[in-house]
């Protein structure tokens, strides 16, 4: 038995102090946070906790990531770079602080990038006439992705993902959106992407309404016609007669057209043909054509001025057997048989008056409707006036009508700058006449001789030409707060381009249109009431025609859920925050807010933002107490509330020294042994440790982790055989912060009485 002893010992000094067994079967995976590092448990039984150590080389212990003992067997580090590649080392800690060796890792390349999304619609079409389209992604790292159409309202389930898919437009005509969600293998998802085209799967109606199939006409006649679309409010048209093409292009739908065709006599078949840009419809009709009848009128002697309202009109007409006479183009005369003179009476009172004549041939063949206009004037009449396009403030074409009077006049001509004139030509009420090029203001000058050669004065009028060509606005493109994906509130602004546009008018959500209002570039809008997809309708319209266009947004006004968990470590002059994810179902989370004050009051300033759930404030003093609160941003920039805590930095904080071994009123059973204490330092940086017994001379110094088990060899100086009472305490320092143990009592026992052989017992019976 004696033997025995020493032995076991031997073993325990020399195993005892060892550290524990190394955990087994560590393995590192990507997460969306990060990387997860897990492993399998040390089989040792005073195992307290475990260290993770990483590094960027193989090989490399790398330095620890965790600020206290990992409790279980799984660590998630989130504070890593996207496609760095890390190892892991997983050690045991026993209840003794110390921790095995080994240099096994484990690594894993961090992916927390989710992967981008882009969504094309039959090849970036704009329109389409069914509903089942092919859908073109571009997400080469996406592992799976999911489908909705329009508002987002109906998810369809995760699916793998391919670069094409067949998909079914929501039902009914009209701007259909659809949208692609995408995350890759280890849950990193993407913000929805989008792409819209319009459904139309019906034709334009096309509606010839003059000349009916079968009518006969004149060899001069006018072709109405009249398009409707369930969708555009423009379409393209084309016609022809007899293969011949009719000029007609873009017309606005459910306004009535006419062009003026000539052709020859005989039998013709007309056709026109309506594209609104996805569907094509026609109409065909036949006719016959022929000859009608030429008319022109002069009133008076043709100066422009009559002095009474009985007058005479000249009246020329080919092929006319009959013709009628107006006052304004409405109500007319009796059918009188043609002649070249026809007395005629003008409406009462002085001012401008126009005659209206048109003739008929036997077959019954209407001419065209001519006109003259002259001035009345009982007392003689203005000297001379000019007007162009009838008073027009605003031209669109350089080509112009002028009106023109001047009492008296022989000869006139005309200038567009009052320097340059033509030559003098006769006298007359009307005439064409081409202004200078250039949008901007335009002036006419005109000067009339009467038969003598005397000036009769100089008359100007002015317009302002802006140049537009025959077609609808064009180049049209509306945006909501300069494109943005998202918005927190109703009030946005328009910006908007309409090239050639003279109005726009506006509606939300195919609600109720605005009215027309003058085209302006940019204008303050209300979105629709409620969270959700918005969509803001435009239409710019001209003298020829309405075009249209579009924009959407998000609206978001439910900020992200509460922040939660907000933890805060103070590591080497520095201050380590976690906290659980935020959450947001509407625009999605954007990022976190860090906010900081000092303790002791004062304004919570913005210190910086975080991706993750995880963030370091280095700009800290040792031996302050500062103030942290956390809060969660989403895309649409609503801003959450969050949790508050404190956090002091060392310097002036306190170390907390608590004694494990031995405790208050313990047995101490070898004279060799350590005195162990919990230490935990505000600065988290190795600390300084002694012990003191019974009061005498402190210990040498030892080097102890700031978090953790300092264990220090002591020698109890007590008798062989005898039992002795002690009074220890632990003190730590770390050149800012000091801590100590209470005091503990306790009872050492001296080592043992070695066993000698007794006194010799007598034989029984001596």
């Amino acid at each position: 038995m004696r033997r025995i002893l020493p032995i076991v010992l031997v073993l325990f000094l020399l195993f005892g102090c060892l550290g524990p067994q190394a955990p087994t079967n560590v393995q590192a995976k990507q997460a969306y946070y990060g990387i997860d590092v897990t492993w399998t448990p040390s089989p040792s039984s005073n195992v307290a906790g475990y260290n993770v150590y990483r590094s960027t080389v193989v090989g490399d212990l790398g330095t620890k990531v965790n600020a206290a003992l990992v409790q279980g067997t799984e660590y998630k580090d989130t504070d890593v770079e996207n496609g760095v590649t890390y190892y892991y080392t997983v050690r045991a800690v026993d209840t003794g602080g110390n921790e095995d060796g080994n240099k096994n890792q484990a690594s894993a390349t961090a992916e927390t990038q989710p992967p981008e999304t882009a969504l094309e619609i039959n090849n970036g079409a704009e329109y389409t006439n069914t509903a089942t389209v092919t859908l073109t992604v571009n997400a080469p790292d996406a592992y799976q992705c999911r489908f909705a159409n329009d508002n987002m309202d109906s998810w369809g389930s995760w699916e793998s993902y391919s670069p094409q898919k067949t998909w079914t437009l929501s039902s009914g005509d009209g701007k259909k959106t659809v949208y692609v969600q995408c995350k890759d293998s280890i849950g990193n998802t993407a913000p929805p992407a989008s792409a819209a085209i319009y459904l139309d799967t019906e034709s334009p109606v096309v509606s010839i309404l003059e000349p009916q199939d079968g009518a006969s006409v004149s060899t001069d006649f006018t072709l109405k016609i009249r398009v409707t679309d369930n969708l555009f409010s423009t379409v393209i048209c084309t016609g022809s007669i007899d293969g011949n093409e009719i000029e007609i292009g873009a017309i606005n739908t459910a306004q009535e057209v006419s062009h003026a065709i000539t052709t020859s006599q005989g039998s013709h078949t007309i056709v026109v043909s309506c594209n609104d840009g996805v569907n094509t419809a026609s109409q065909q009709v036949s006719i016959s054509a022929n000859a009608k009848p030429y008319v022109s009128i002069i009133i008076g002697s043709g100066t422009g001025y009559v002095a009474t309202r009985t007058v005479t009109l000249s009246v020329t007409a080919s092929n006319a057997v009959q013709c009628q006479f107006s006052n304004d183009g409405v109500q007319w005369s009796s059918w009188y048989t043609y002649s070249p003179q026809q007395p005629w009476t003008l409406t009462p009172g002085d001012g401008t008056k126009t005659v209206y004549a048109q003739c008929r041939d036997s077959s019954g063949t209407l001419s065209d409707v001519a006109q003259d206009t002259v001035i009345l004037s009982s007392s003689g009449g203005p000297g001379i006036s000019i007007s162009i396009n009838n008073g027009a403030q605003y031209v669109n074409s350089i080509q112009v009508t002028l009106g023109l009077y001047a009492l008296g006049a022989s000869q006139c001509h005309y200038s567009n700058n009052g320097q340059t004139w033509t030559s003098w030509s006769p006298y007359t009420t009307s005439l064409v006449w081409q202004l200078d090029p250039g949008d901007g203001p335009k002036t006419v000058y005109y000067e009339c001789v009467n038969a003598q050669g005397k000036s009769i004065g100089i008359a100007s009028a002015s317009t302002y030409l802006i140049s537009t060509p025959p077609s609808p606005p064009s180049s049209l493109d509306l945006e909501i707060n300069n494109d943005d994906e998202y918005t927190n509130s109703r009030d946005v602004e328009l910006t908007i381009h309409a090239k050639y546009a003279n109005e726009c008018r506006f509606s939300n959500d195919d609600g109720d249109w605005t009215d027309w209002q003058p085209y302006t570039t940019s204008m303050d809008w209300r979105l629709s009431s409620g969270d959700g997809s918005k969509r803001v309708d435009m239409q710019c319209r001209n003298d020829y025609g309405t075009s249209k266009d579009y924009a959407t947004i998000y609206l978001d006004t439910t900020p992200p859920t509460r922040v939660t968990g907000l933890t805060g470590q103070a590591i080497e002059n520095s201050v380590q925050l976690t906290w659980n994810p935020s959450t947001d179902t509407g625009s999605g989370l954007d990022y976190y807010i860090i906010y900081r004050s000092s303790a002791g009051g004062g304004h919570l300033s913005k210190i910086g933002i975080s991706k993750t759930e995880h963030y370091v404030d280095n700009s800290v003093q040792s031996g302050k107490t500062y103030t942290y609160q956390v809060t969660a941003v989403d895309n649409a920039g609503n801003e959450g509330s969050g949790d508050s805590i404190q956090v002091t930095v060392g310097g002036g904080g306190e170390i907390t020294v608590t004694m494990v071994y031995p405790k208050d009123g313990s047995e101490v059973k070898d004279v060799d042994t350590n005195i162990q204490a919990s230490v935990k330092a505000p600065d988290w940086e190795d600390v300084k440790c002694i012990y003191v017994i019974n009061d005498s001379s402190p210990s040498q110094q030892y080097t102890c982790p700031a978090v953790g088990i300092c264990s220090m060899p002591v020698h109890f100086d007590v008798p062989m055989g005898q039992v002795l009472n002690f009074k220890a305490y632990v003190a730590c320092e770390d050149g800012n912060a000091y801590g100590k143990t209470d005091t503990v009592y306790f009872k050492v026992y001296g080592p043992s009485l070695p066993l000698g052989p007794g006194p010799e017992i007598p034989p029984h019976g001596e």
